[in-house]
């Protein structure tokens, strides 16, 4: 069983270089995945019913990554099961992202 998320994020395109995407500051997870939208200023991904618990390792080194970033490089939203489990980290607004208790996309 487990606790499930919704997650988006969004990354300033001038923050992915092709060295920063071969070396393992980003997580596998981003790796993983190919991104949901890409537009010129930045680069997006999401994840629908996904086990979001920071202990887990591919998890903890994309909210480490962002912890390193200027916050307004990036936005990042968290929906959880329960009605008022809503996170937003960086700015996500200014990326077009923003909760109607779903994930709302500029795509």
């Amino acid at each position: 069983m487990g606790y499930y998320s919704n997650v988006a994020i969004a990354l300033n395109k001038k923050l992915l270089t092709e060295d920063l995407l071969k070396t393992k500051t980003l997580s596998t997870l981003f790796k993983e995945t190919e991104p949901a939208y890409k537009n010129e200023s930045a680069v997006y991904w999401e994840w629908e019913y996904i086990k979001w618990y920071e202990s887990d390792k591919k998890i903890g080194s994309i909210l480490a990554y962002l912890n390193d970033l200027d916050e307004t490089d990036f936005g990042f939203i968290r929906i959880g099961e329960n009605d008022t489990d809503i996170e937003f980290l960086g700015h996500p607004w200014d990326f077009g992202l923003q909760t109607e208790r779903w994930i709302s996309k500029p795509y």
